[in-house]
């Protein structure tokens, strides 16, 4: 190993300190019946990753006229262009896509005896190296070589008018368009190949297009009248939604070079091309009426009447009502004298919304999809086969939500209180069900489930001091409980992958896995069914059964945490004002995914610095199991570990300059962003969740973007 020198540092090859560039200029004004504005933004970040780097220009303009005293109108237009390089940092399955598809992955995983580049300065992949060897890795450098950018151009613009035919009563429309186009590039290129790995179909590419228009009318009508103490409000709206869509891409491999990139798509061996359209439309009629008498008692009573296109034909519409009130007790007469409460009051409601964007259209509907391609009579057809169970009683999620507060302010406002409990009931739940290979189909989507959320929310906030010196502190802590209440056919448990699972009684995010229990020792006598060689990892044979199966899997921890909180405080001093902003989480669990992998002491890549202390008949330890070639370690309670954490998400200190050199204020500032992380995890970042928005595949780390720590450096000019 010596003649080696110090070898490569792998993550230090990957990882970068980036900057970032942000620069905003804006301008209004107008006249008494005439105001606009006007501004511009430019935003440059690469990431912490070589590499990744996104960037947005963007412009915006606002118009509002007055023509009398009943018609104004208004518009509004943003623009933006963003260009955003990716690199592929996760991966959502066991053992090898973790390194080869994921460039934390790959930086962890590679042997620190290989190097990035050859002599030349180019690319040097590690099979390339010690005749081969080492092929289960791939060279991180090279990954990061593989282009991946999407350039999305967005186009957002408001019209509206507002009539005040008479006193009270109002009418506004606005027409609003959302246009998204997109153009995707990829391409994976040859030279990152090893000799060995390179044939007629190396160099992969592709290229994207997709057209999203969203178009959106809303009429609102207002009617406002006071009778005395007694003040009311009515309000009408109709609302008219239409979503349409459209994409293409070409996908090709198998390229003569890397010259061309995928500019030249046909040069490619093969190519395939597939396109796809669609659209949404929604209606929404609602009615509210507010109430309340002498600024004392308060009552809310909505109806909502929503349709969307995605639902079954048995099922379009949806009727959501809600009731809201409450008692402000500071108004009443034998709280008038006192000098301790600014306000108290006790708020309630009750209500049931619907939920439609779980699904994408057509989801009803009998389906069918190109795949199964054939050969008739000697010629080469496409196939096209059912793809979509229909189901016409496809409806509306619904929830109902019933909510008490209670608003507390002291010594003329000093400290404030808000207090917020709720139970929340979702019933019909949307969900991707799977279905049985003998179906002949491979999901469904229906209404297969119902959960339930209770919980407490605080809010205090506190000026502490007034004056020369100022200071505000804002606190905030919440409690949720989640479960699942039922899933459909009877059934108590679904399970989503080898470590995960939805079970009924148990929250959403339930983790399921054997309980880890050592290793095996020489002279120990293994289960059936498990791995039972000196130094293997030993699972608890949960039923007793004398061997190890699935049924000996248990419910061993969950992503849905005890509680979270918040911390912020601004003060200021004469011209200096400082700022900051503490959250945290605990009692949540996570799946270190990533662990799973670089602990399992098999082939030819990296792995943990603790396996170096692994098990061997001279050091019978019961902690890292020993090597093996092809093995793989049991998924078990061992890699679910404390995700709390506490973290200084923002500092900000700034100096407000005032009348300088004629321009009319200035502040210089420098902030930090998450400069400091208190926790036991011992992945990358305890914030994590490889799958994305996913609401079921909860808590799971397997090596996503690691969060940046971000020094910041400005200058506010007013004129």
């Amino acid at each position: 190993p010596s003649s080696l020198g110090k070898g490569t540092e792998w993550q230090d090859v990957i990882f970068r300190t980036a900057r970032i560039q942000n620069a905003q200029v804006s301008v209004s004004g107008g006249s008494e019946k005439t105001k606009f504005a006007l501004s511009g933004n430019y935003f440059d970040q690469d990431g912490v990753i070589i590499a990744s780097n996104y960037k947005r220009y963007s412009l915006r303009a606002a118009i509002d006229h007055d023509i009398n005293d009943m018609f104004k109108v208004g518009a509004t237009i943003l623009g933006t262009y963003g260009v955003n390089r990716s690199i592929p940092t996760a991966s959502q399955s066991l053992d090898a896509s973790a390194t080869t598809q994921s460039l934390l992955g790959a930086a962890i995983g590679a042997p620190p005896t290989l190097r990035p580049y050859d002599d030349e300065g180019y690319i040097f992949p590690l099979a390339d190296q010690f005749n081969a060897r080492y092929r289960e890795v791939v060279n991180p450098a090279g990954l990061a070589e593989v282009y991946s950018q999407q350039a999305v151009k967005r186009t957002l613009a408001n019209v509206y008018i507002e009539v005040n035919p008479v006193k009270g009563l109002q009418y506004r429309g606005s027409f609003n368009g959302d246009l998204i186009s997109s153009l995707s590039d990829n391409y994976s290129p040859i030279y990152i190949l090893a000799a060995v790995e390179r044939n007629a179909s190396s160099g992969n590419a592709s290229k994207s297009n997709s057209n999203v228009t969203s178009l959106l009318h809303e009429s609102v009508l207002t009617f406002t009248q006071d009778y005395g103490k007694h003040n009311f409000k009515v309000t009408g709206v109709y609302a008219a939604q239409g979503n349409f869509a459209n994409s293409n891409t070409i996908n090709a491999n198998g390229f003569p070079n890397d010259a061309t990139r995928n500019e030249a798509l046909q040069l490619a061996v093969n190519r395939t091309v597939t396109s796809n359209r669609n659209k949404e439309t929604m209606q929404s009629y609602m009615g509210r009426i507010n109430y309340n008498y002498a600024e004392k008692y308060f009552l809310d009573v909505t109806a909502r009447y929503d349709g969307n296109s995605k639902f079954g034909a048995n099922n379009k519409w949806g009727f959501f009502p809600a009731v809201s009130g409450a008692w402000r007790i500071i108004e009443e007469k034998f709280l008038q004298k006192n000098k301790f409460f600014s306000d108290l009051k006790i708020r309630g409601s009750y209500g049931l919304t619907g939920n439609a964007a779980a699904i994408g259209p057509y989801q009803s509907l009998a389906t069918v999809a190109s795949g199964n391609d054939y050969y008739f009579d000697h010629t080469y057809t496409v196939g096209i086969n059912p793809s979509g169970i229909p189901n016409p009683d496809l409806k509306w999620e619904r929830s109902t939500q019933a909510n008490i507060g209670l608003d507390v302010a002291v010594l003329k406002n000093r400290i404030a209180l808000v207090v917020d409990v709720y139970h929340k009931k979702t019933e019909d739940l949307l969900f991707l069900r799977q279905l049985p290979v003998s179906s002949g189909y491979g999901t469904i989507i229906g209404n297969f489930a119902s959960i339930e959320n209770k919980g407490i929310e605080f809010g205090l906030n506190g000026r502490i001091f007034q004056g020369e010196f100022k200071w505000e502190a804002n606190a905030n802590f919440s409690v949720n409980r989640n479960k699942l209440l039922s899933l459909a056919g009877g059934v108590d448990e679904f399970v989503l992958n080898q470590f995960g699972v939805l079970k009924v009684g148990e929250p959403l995010g339930a983790f399921k896995t054997f309980r880890y229990d050592g290793l095996y020792q020489t002279g120990e006598t293994p289960l059936p069914g498990s791995d039972g060689a000196p130094g293997r990892p030993r699972v608890i044979d949960i039923n007793k059964d004398g061997s190890i199966t699935d049924a000996d899997q248990a419910y061993t921890g969950s992503a849905a945490p005890n509680y979270i909180f918040g911390f912020s405080s601004n003060m200021s001093y004469k011209n200096f004002d400082l700022s900051f902003f503490i959250t945290g989480v605990q009692g949540n669990e996570i799946f270190n995914l990533s662990r799973y992998t670089f602990e399992n002491a098999l082939g030819g890549r990296n792995v943990l610095a603790g396996v170096a202390n692994r098990w061997t008949p001279s050091n019978p330890t019961n902690d890292y199991a020993a090597g093996l070639q092809g093995g793989r370690l049991p998924v078990s309670d061992r890699y679910i570990e404390d995700g709390s954490f506490i973290r200084l998400k923002n500092v900000s200190l700034g100096y407000n300059f005032k009348k300088l050199l004629g321009i009319k204020n200035a502040r210089l500032y420098v902030s930090g962003n998450n400069l400091l992380t208190i926790t036991d995890y011992s992945g990358f970042d305890p914030e994590v969740n490889t799958f994305g928005g996913s609401n079921v595949s909860v808590g799971i780390d397997n090596l996503v973007y690691p969060v940046a720590r971000t020094y910041l450096a400005g200058i506010q000019i007013g004129l």
